[in-house]
This record gives structure tokens, C-alpha cells and sequence, in this order.
């Protein structure tokens, strides 16, 4: 009996079983996106101009935009909630044959989550402002996203050519639609 004990114990103890994990990171990003005319785009109106491109370069069709996408009536945001195993944060918008991507800081010491107001516009962007001075806002969390007012698209456009990301290959399948 105490044998059989004592094999059973062995074999618990050093049991072939691995469990092998990958960590995974998120971040949030509000976005008001505006027509030509400068008016905020609403839920309705985006499912009908714009497909949203995932992390993984794969388009979310309209009945699965809410696993990606939420949008804030009273404000006007759209807040992409980004999941991944590494090693960025992206996503990217079609709208009338054209492609927008953006590229959001994956090493931020700090959750900074930004909310923007722009129109589309076709490129490759890398988002990441300083947050000093800039107002907040909250979406039913108690982390707050900065508000950007403005934004410097050469700037940001340049940021994304001189970083890593530049290499990604990710959305090039988009750019000749």
C-alpha cells in the first residue's frame, strides 16, 4: 500500500505537465472621428463608411465591431479597447478606398490612454503626446483618457517612420485596395 503510495506521489510530483503562458497587454484609445463637413460621426454612420482593421490585420465585420469598438453617445468617442500578446498596438480604419493606421505606444511606464478628435486622413501614424497640461476624460473606468487637441500629423507621421514599427507589415495587404 505504501508503495502504491509513493508512485502515485512520484508521478503527481514530476508529471510531464507544462504549462506554458504568454503575457498579455491592453490599452484603450477615444477617438471623435469627423466628416468632411467637421461633424462627429456617429455609431451608425461609421458601420456604414468605414471598416476597422484589428491588431492582427483582419477586418471586424459590423456584427463584431462591439467586440472592438464602443462608442459613447453622449460624447461622440469611439473607444478601441486593444488586446495583445505583443509587441504593439494597432489598428486601422478604410474609408472610400483609403487606409489610416495607427500605432499607439506599447512601452508606457504608465496606462496613458489618449482621446483624440480628428478627421480621416490616409497614413501611418504613431500617436504619442505629452500629457502635461492636457485636460481628462473618463469612460466608465476610473482611468482617465488625455484629452489631445491638436494634433501634429507630420509629427506623429514622422514618429511612426523612424520607429520599429516601420517594419510591420501587418496592414500592407490594405494599401492597394
Amino acid at each position: 500500500m505504501k508503495l502504491k503510495r509513493f508512485i502515485l506521489l512520484l508521478l503527481i510530483t514530476i508529471s510531464p505537465f507544462s504549462c506554458f503562458s504568454q503575457a498579455s497587454w491592453n490599452t484603450k484609445f477615444a477617438f471623435i472621428l469627423r466628416d468632411e463637413n467637421n461633424s462627429p460621426i456617429n455609431l451608425d454612420s461609421f458601420k456604414e463608411s468605414y471598416i476597422m482593421i484589428n491588431i492582427y490585420g483582419d477586418t471586424v465585420a459590423n456584427k463584431n465591431l462591439s467586440q472592438y469598438l464602443t462608442y459613447d453617445e453622449k460624447t461622440n468617442y469611439f473607444i478601441v479597447d486593444i488586446t495583445t500578446i505583443g509587441p504593439r498596438f494597432s489598428f486601422a480604419l478604410i474609408h472610400n478606398n483609403q487606409l489610416m493606421v495607427i500605432y499607439l505606444p506599447f512601452n508606457n511606464p504608465d496606462d496613458i490612454y489618449y482621446a483624440v478628435d480628428f478627421k480621416f486622413r490616409t497614413g501611418e501614424y504613431l500617436f504619442k503626446f505629452d500629457i502635461k497640461n492636457h485636460n481628462k476624460i473618463y469612460f466608465n473606468s476610473n482611468m482617465p483618457h488625455y484629452i489631445i487637441d491638436k494634433i501634429n500629423w507630420k509629427k506623429q507621421s514622422k514618429r511612426f517612420k523612424r520607429s520599429h514599427y516601420s517594419n510591420d507589415i501587418t496592414y500592407n495587404k490594405f494599401e492597394d485596395i
